[in-house]
């Protein structure tokens, strides 16, 4: 789990504030209490995130080394770090978190129905910002991911060639 200055890397994707690496660092805390286990210190290697006040509150919360605008650059072999403002390697994390665009199936989306499946079809901007964090899993293999978006992705769909009846979410773990 750790590089070799002896920290934890972690990267994130699309996840609008990453709560869960306040929560990951509390997590941290219990263990060493609770169980005497040293969890190496958790350092960011990367963030991606397209919406500029996302971005903004992701400099105001963490140390962020490196940011970019689209989830689909980050499996690319270099991408260009608004941090930094220059082209650069992205640092492999041990630990990921993608929060994928849950506006095609979500209850809120009137046009939710013709949505379903948008994840395994690559449609709509829940596929497409799917897509970028299923290459950056595919590519940096990281030791533990999470991934989160709305319920709706349970629904059942059944794909035309094939006639197999699966949700989206069914696919995202396959």
């Amino acid at each position: 789990f750790t590089d070799a200055h002896g920290n934890m890397p972690v990267g994130s994707a699309c996840s609008g504030s990453d709560i869960w690496l306040h929560c990951f660092t509390a997590l941290r805390a219990f263990w060493k209490v609770q169980y005497n286990l040293e969890v190496p210190h958790i350092e960011s290697c990367f963030v991606a995130e397209l919406e500029p006040s996302k971005q903004d509150f992701l400099r105001q919360q963490f140390d962020v080394p490196m940011m970019v605008a689209d989830v689909a650059d980050v499996a690319k072999p270099r991408v260009w770090n608004l941090q930094s403002e220059q082209l650069e390697f992205v640092k492999w994390p041990k630990v990921f978190a993608g929060g994928f665009s849950c506006k095609g199936p979500s209850k809120q989306n009137s046009q939710r129905k013709k949505n379903v499946g948008c994840v395994r079809g690559g449609f709509t901007s829940t596929g497409e910002t799917f897509e970028g964090c299923r290459q950056i899993i595919t590519k940096f293999r990281p030791c533990i991911s999470f991934l989160e978006n709305v319920t709706d992705i349970t629904q059942v769909t059944e794909d035309d060639e094939t006639g197999v009846s699966q949700s989206d979410a069914d696919y995202i773990v396959s």
